[in-house]
């Protein structure tokens, strides 16, 4: 998807974070434990040692590691993401390694229509990350005043290519490995032996190679059918062999249309076979098992990869990741009308 003409606006919101750091036991030199009771220029000595350990630790806690976060407000995910993200770097700051006393602030931007790119210049100033937050959040921030700024993106669907050869710039993707989708989809529908799926093999090919590869290991037959355009699926799905057990319908744009949609789950109706899906949305329309993001745990996987930069692992060792956070969901109403059997609990899992 290609931003247009897009701003940014200038809500800014600061959280700053104030350092507090324990002053410990002010005990005399005669209130000291122990047969040899210190010289009162030792206790003097050691006072002031103390006090400029003190204020060490005040400085260093001033010098707060600051986080512009970017995010697109329009996508109802992306506060989920947000606070999990802020919640968890906090949390790691405060409990974990020597920059325990080192707190960290963040700055937020919506990137909209109505706002304005010198918003975004002036705001990523003296910052030391940035958390980008859609697709038009990352594109907002290609071109920063400080090129070597790190920053750390998630709900991309496809980073850009220029996101290559850039060390600096990493983050959690937004497509499930094919691996985990077979083996989620061979736990929720035990007895399918048999998928098929529609792709456009400019948008989808090399997901749907790995997942032939991943079907095949796991035991579960896939029948691939390409196609250029939406108005051929409604056709084609009089193409797939009798024992296809179940329609696998992947994030494909080309697939995914209000049309095709109507199209799949009336063929899952007239047929009795279920439809797996990426988007719990789909359930309520008849759609039986759906493969979704955890998007809570999105935002903590990204703070552990800005922890990382922070606490100074080569830009280049930190690398974009697939998103550990996947959740299994079911609609077992749907499920009952199909006759199919369901291998999971109705609630779904976590995973």
């Amino acid at each position: 998807m290609e931003d247009r003409g897009f701003h940014l606006s200038a809500s800014i919101c600061r959280n700053g974070a104030e350092a507090s750091v324990s002053e410990g036991a002010r005990a005399e030199n005669r209130d000291l434990p122990g047969p040899y009771p210190m010289r009162k220029k030792g206790g003097l000595w050691m006072r002031g040692l103390l006090i400029g350990v003190l204020l060490i630790g005040m400085v260093v806690s001033a010098a707060a590691e600051e986080v512009l976060i970017v995010h697109d407000p329009t996508l109802p995910p992306a506060r989920q993401v947000v606070d999990a993200f802020k919640e968890a770097l906090e949390t790691a700051f405060s409990h974990r390694g020597p920059r325990r006393l080192v707190p960290v602030s963040f700055r937020e931007l919506e990137c909209d229509e109505a706002g304005r790119r010198a918003d975004l210049r002036a705001g990523v100033l003296g910052v030391d990350l940035v958390f980008a937050v859609g697709t038009r959040a990352l594109e907002a921030v290609r071109s920063l005043p400080d090129s070597e700024v790190p920053i750390v993106y998630v709900l991309v669907h496809r980073p850009p290519a220029w996101r290559r050869g850039r060390a600096h710039v990493t983050g959690v993707g937004m497509q499930v490995p094919p691996e985990k989708w077979i083996k989620m989809i061979r736990e929720a529908l035990p007895d399918v032996r048999r998928l098929g799926v529609f792709f456009d093999p400019s948008n989808t090919g090399r997901f749907v190679e790995g997942a032939k590869e991943a079907a095949a290991r796991q035991g579960l037959g896939l029948t691939a059918l390409e196609i250029r355009s939406p108005r051929e699926v409604p056709a084609r799905l009089a193409e797939l062999p009798p024992d296809v057990g179940g329609l696998w319908m992947i994030p494909d744009p080309t697939v995914v249309t209000r049309e095709t949609v109507e199209s799949l789950l009336l063929y899952s109706l007239r047929h009795q076979v279920p439809v797996v899906t990426f988007s719990e949305g789909y359930l309520a329309l008849g759609a039986t098992v759906a493969v979704t993001l955890d998007f809570p745990s999105i935002g903590r996987q990204a703070a552990s990869m800005a922890w990382r930069i922070f606490n100074g692992e080569p830009r280049g060792n930190v690398l974009p990741e697939p998103p550990k956070g996947v959740l299994l969901r079911v609609n077992p109403r749907v499920a009952r009308k199909l006759g199919v059997r369901l291998g999971v609990a109705p609630s779904g899992v976590g995973r």
